[in-house]
């Protein structure tokens, strides 16, 4: 679909820089070559232009250019280009000299890629990738999101659209032309396909890995008060995050950390510490380190070397056989003592670290690492959901795959089968798109 506007923007972030790039795209998107005096070369060859004032006396800046012809553009519209020095003098001028001129527009955010959209040369996950490429901090965000923007998910959605929509052929001819055998459970034998579809949509949908990529894997530390828990946060950022005081229950709240670990995205959580208390904000801070660690990914119990082989009894509680369990401020322990066995947590093993002396964090570290790797293998060979939403469309989809499979009336058969396809629809932006649209793009920046 090609709009009567042509929209312009810059396509770099705003501020001085060497190079910043002005991207033009619509019917129209042309005609800046004859507005600043250009003669334009080759398509797809970027070539030097001079860019010219309206009235071709002065010159605005000596640029490169290079425009693609509808329909082979990202847009799938006409698309021009200029790659000019970086003042906001240059750009400033033209930009205003961009406005002047007929049904041309300032872009709004994410119009470029809206366009590409409406175009069919994106589908809705295509999209949300590219967001997520914007986006992305780590290694592993910047590989799940191009697992999109290549078009993983498109591919499978077209690979399971394709089965259903034969099956439901096959049932709508049972249902014109019906045959004399009444064993209706026997004739529906080609939903096998629909039965492989419906358990991949399963495995796809029964793993998280994309959301916590996308998001942050999630790590709460929790523990009695003056434990370390904060300290450890501290060394974790490399900078004074949490307020470290002698004095219990300084940290009420949570105090979040996002890092680079390993090339995923970590969220580490500092909570409160868990102990009785007659402060009702601090007693609700310890409701909310309880909370939070029942939601986390992986969990950090830090206990104090000071009284140990002895460990805090409501920390305690709330261990299981996933958590980590450190016990800090190891450097006043002697070998003999972290040799004694212990009564809570006979089973599972125990990290002894010093936060302050640097000691023993290396085996953390490797602890987390093999923590993630086990929630990370759960990975399926399609590319992981990101959205709620993406996931609310397969479920809906997988929900009347299932009825389909398991009915025995050919008409219902045939209806679920349909609406597993618009549910599939939903999937890429084949239906139902507006208001996914609308809160998808006014997030992405302008000029993209």
């Amino acid at each position: 679909m090609i709009s009567d506007d042509t929209i312009y923007a810059l396509a770099t972030p705003s501020g001085k820089s060497g190079v910043a790039i002005i991207r033009i795209s619509g019917r129209n998107a042309k005609k800046v070559f004859d507005t600043f005096g250009i003669h334009a070369k080759k398509e797809r060859t970027l070539f030097r232009a001079t860019i010219f004032r309206p009235d071709k006396k002065e010159i605005i800046d000596e640029a490169l250019a290079v425009y693609f012809d509808e329909p082979h553009s990202f847009t799938g519209e006409n698309i021009v280009e200029f790659h000019v020095h970086g003042s906001s003098g240059v750009i400033s001028e033209i930009l205003n000299v961009m406005s002047t001129i007929p049904h041309f527009r300032s872009a709004e955010p994410g119009e470029f890629t809206k366009r590409a959209f409406m175009s069919d040369k994106l589908d809705l996950t295509q999209i949300e990738g590219l967001a997520d490429l914007i986006d992305a901090e780590t290694e592993e965000q910047v590989y799940q999101a191009n697992r999109h923007v290549t078009g993983e998910l498109r591919k499978k959605h077209i690979e399971w659209k394709h089965i259903i929509t034969n099956a439901l052929a096959s049932i709508e001819a049972m249902i014109d032309f019906p045959e004399d055998d009444e064993n209706i459970p026997n004739t529906l034998d080609f939903l096998k396909n629909v039965i492989l579809v419906k358990e991949e949509i399963n495995k796809t949908l029964n793993t998280n890995t994309g959301e916590i990529i996308r998001k942050g894997l999630t790590i709460s530390i929790i523990g009695p008060p003056n434990a370390g828990k904060s300290s450890l946060i501290n060394y974790l950022s490399k900078k004074d995050t949490s307020i470290v005081s002698s004095q219990p229950g300084t940290t009420r709240d949570i105090v979040e950390v996002t890092l680079n670990l390993f090339g995923y995205p970590v969220v580490f959580a500092d909570t409160a510490g868990i102990r009785d208390t007659n402060d009702s904000v601090e007693k609700e801070g310890v409701r909310r380190a309880i909370e939070k660690a029942k939601n986390s990914n992986i969990n950090v119990a830090v206990f104090d070397g000071d009284f140990y082989p002895y460990f805090d009894e409501k920390t305690a509680k709330n261990v299981d056989l996933e958590t980590i369990i450190l016990v800090n401020k190891s450097d006043k322990l002697t070998t003999n003592k972290m040799e004694l066995k212990n009564d809570f947590f006979h089973k599972q093993d125990i990290i002894f670290v010093s936060v302050k002396k640097d000691h023993g964090l290396d085996k953390f570290f490797d602890a987390i690492k093999n923590k993630m790797n086990k929630i990370f293998s759960l990975q399926t060979a399609v590319a992981p959901l990101t959205r709620d939403r993406q996931k609310k469309a397969l479920s809906l989809c997988l929900e009347h795959v299932d009825n389909a499979i398991n009915g025995t009336e050919p008409e219902l058969v045939a209806e679920d089968l349909r609406m597993s396809l618009r549910s599939l629809g939903k999937l890429v932006g084949e239906v139902d798109i507006e208001d996914v649209l609308d809160k998808l793009f006014h997030d992405f920046c302008i000029g993209k």
